[in-house]
C-alpha cells in the first residue's frame, strides 16, 4: 500500500526502490520505474542522440538547481545533400539550395535559394503527432544543405552543404506527485552553415524540430519550472567573394509540451509559460556580384503547449487489491464515547473502498477485539457505535481500509480520515451523551411512604454502561439529593 502525501493508494507493480541523482552529471535513457526519483543539488541528466527518457514513480522531484537536457537527442539531421531522419524530416535541394527545416507540431520552413538561378530549395518537413493525446515521439532532423555543384546535390560533387540539425529528444514524467522547480530542455539543433566556393557555394542545413515533454500526474507543481521544446534555426548559406552564395537552411518547427494533471499549480508568472517557439530560418549566403547571393531560409511553425485537467492514469499497472491497517489509537480515557466517521475518497465505477473499525479496552487490540473478517463495513458519516465491532467506553480504536480496482491502470484514493469522539475527566464525572430539559418523577413504593411522588427537574443524566458485552442505557440520579428529599417529606 502506498501512503505518500497522507493518502492511501494501491501499490504499482515493478517498482524498484529509489533513483536519487545528487550533485551528479550523468546520462540516462530508456524506461525507469522507481518508488521515488529525485534530481537535486546541481545535478544534470543528459540524453544521447536518437533516444528518449521515461521516468515512472510515485514521486518525482527536480530541484531549482538541476535539469534534464534532451537537446539534439531526437532524430538525426541529414548530412550535406541528404534527407533528415524522422516523420517530419527536412529535404535537400540542389545547386546550393538550403536544406528544409524539420516539422513536428507544425511544418518546418523551406530552405533558401542558392545564388545559381536554377537552384532548387530543400522542402520543409511536415507536421505529425497531435496536441492532446499522450503520444510520445522525438523531434525530427533537418535536411542537409545542397552541394554547391553537381546534379541533384550528389554529396561527392561540389562543395558539401551544411548538415541538418538533430531534432529535440523526448522526456516523459509520470507520477502521482510531480514537483519540478528546475529545467527540462528538448530543443532541436541548429543546422550547420554551408561552405563558400569559387563557383556555387553550398546551402546551409535545415534546423531540427523541437522534441516532446510530457508530464502526467495527480498533483503537479511547475510553479517555478522552465520547460523548453524549441525548433532551431537553419544554417547560413555559404559565402564566397568569387562564386554564388548558398541558400540558408529552413527553420525547424517547435515541439510539443503536454501536461496532464489532476490538481495542479503551474506558473506563478504567466510570462514564464513553457517555451515552444518556432525555429528561425537561416540567412542566405552572399557573394559578389550581389545578384548571386543566396536567399534566407523560411521560419518554421510555432510549437504547442497544452495542459489538460484529467483523471490521473498511470503508465504502469496497480495491484488489483490491497489493504491498510492503521496503528492502534489511544483516546486517553476509559470513558470515551464515539461519534461519526468521515473520510475523503476518489473512486469511480472501476474502483472500490471498504472501511472497517474496531475498538477494545486493551492496547494489544489484536486478539482482544472483533476479527477484521467479522467487522461490518462502515458507511461515511455513520456513528460507529451502530457497529457490532465498536463500543463506547473502549479506550483503544483501530481502522482498516480495503482498496480494490477492476481496471489496473487506476487506483482508488483514500484520505482525510476522522472519527469524532469525546471523553471526560473522571474527577468530573461521566461523559454526557445527551442533555435535555424536562421533569423526572419518582413514585415511592416504600413501606413507610406509599405512593409518595417526588419530582426532580434538570438533574437526570443519561450515560452508557458496559455489562456482559451488551450496551445498555441507564438513568442515573443523585442519591444524596433523593435521600434529602425523602427526609424532607417525612417531616411534613
Amino acid at each position: 500500500m502506498d501512503l505518500n502525501f497522507d493518502k492511501i493508494r494501491l501499490l504499482r507493480t515493478d517498482m524498484e526502490g529509489e533513483l536519487i541523482i545528487d550533485d551528479t552529471i550523468t546520462s540516462l535513457d530508456g524506461v525507469y520505474l522507481r518508488d521515488k526519483i529525485e534530481i537535486k543539488n546541481g545535478s544534470t541528466v543528459y540524453r544521447v542522440p536518437n533516444s528518449f527518457l521515461k521516468l515512472y514513480a510515485n514521486t518525482i522531484y527536480i530541484d531549482a538547481t538541476s535539469n534534464i537536457i534532451a537537446n539534439e537527442s531526437g532524430y538525426t539531421g541529414g548530412h550535406g545533400g541528404n534527407l533528415g531522419a524522422g516523420p517530419g524530416f527536412g529535404r535537400y535541394g540542389d545547386y546550393g539550395g538550403g536544406g528544409g527545416g524539420a516539422g513536428y507540431a507544425g511544418n518546418g520552413g523551406n530552405g533558401g535559394l542558392g545564388g545559381a538561378n536554377y537552384s532548387v530549395v530543400g522542402g520543409f518537413g511536415r507536421s505529425y503527432g497531435d496536441n492532446t493525446s499522450s503520444s510520445f515521439v522525438l523531434g525530427s532532423g533537418g535536411g542537409g544543405g545542397a552541394c554547391g555543384e553537381g546534379t541533384q546535390a550528389v554529396p561527392h560533387q561540389g562543395t558539401v552543404g551544411g548538415s541538418g540539425g538533430n531534432g529535440g529528444g523526448a522526456v516523459l514524467l509520470n507520477a502521482q506527485q510531480i514537483l519540478v522547480f528546475g529545467t527540462i530542455y528538448a530543443d532541436g539543433a541548429t543546422g550547420s552553415a554551408g561552405i563558400g566556393s569559387a563557383n556555387y557555394s553550398s546551402g546551409g542545413g535545415g534546423g531540427g524540430s523541437g522534441g516532446t515533454i510530457i508530464i502526467q500526474g495527480d498533483d503537479v507543481n511547475l510553479s517555478s519550472a522552465t520547460l523548453s521544446a524549441n525548433g532551431s534555426a537553419g544554417g547560413a548559406g555559404g559565402t564566397d567573394n568569387k562564386g554564388a552564395g548558398g541558400g540558408g537552411g529552413g527553420g525547424g518547427s517547435g515541439g510539443r509540451i503536454k501536461i496532464f494533471y489532476g490538481n495542479s499549480s503551474f506558473y506563478d508568472d504567466p510570462a514564464r509559460d513553457p517555451s515552444v517557439t518556432l525555429g528561425t530560418g537561416g540567412a542566405g549566403g552572399s557573394a559578389t556580384p550581389v545578384v548571386l547571393s543566396g536567399t534566407d531560409g523560411l521560419v518554421g511553425s510555432e510549437g504547442v503547449f497544452n495542459k489538460t485537467e484529467t483523471a490521473y492514469i498511470s503508465g504502469i499497472f496497480y495491484e488489483d487489491s490491497g489493504f491498510y491497517e492503521s496503528r492502534v489509537f489511544d483516546t486517553g480515557n476509559t470513558t470515551t464515547c464515539y461519534g461519526n466517521i468521515t473520510w475523503s475518497e476518489d473512486t469511480n465505477d472501476n474502483t472500490e473502498i471498504i472501511v472497517k473499525v474496531r475498538t477494545s479496552i486493551y492496547e494489544e487490540i489484536e486478539g482482544n477485539a472483533t476479527l477484521w473478517e467479522n467487522c461490518d463495513e462502515v458507511a461515511k458519516g455513520q456513528n460507529i457505535t451502530d457497529l457490532d465491532s465498536a463500543f463506547d467506553w473502549h479506550q483503544y480504536i483501530q481502522y482498516r481500509v480495503e482498496l480494490s480496482t477492476y481496471d489496473e491502470t487506476m487506483t482508488p484514493v483514500f484520505s482525510d480520515f476522522n472519527i469524532a469522539y469525546n471523553t471526560s475527566d473522571t474527577s468530573r464525572g461521566s461523559p454526557v451523551i445527551a442533555e435535555s430539559t424536562g421533569l423526572v418523577k419518582y413514585k415511592s413504593g416504600h413501606i413507610y411512604y406509599p405512593n409518595q411522588e417526588i419530582a426532580y427537574e434538570h438533574g437526570a443524566v443519561l450515560k452508557c454502561q458496559r455489562e456482559r458485552e451488551e450496551k445498555k442505557r441507564v438513568l442515573s440520579y443523585n442519591r444524596r439529593l433523593f435521600l434529602s428529599i425523602m427526609y424532607a417529606a417525612s417531616q411534613q
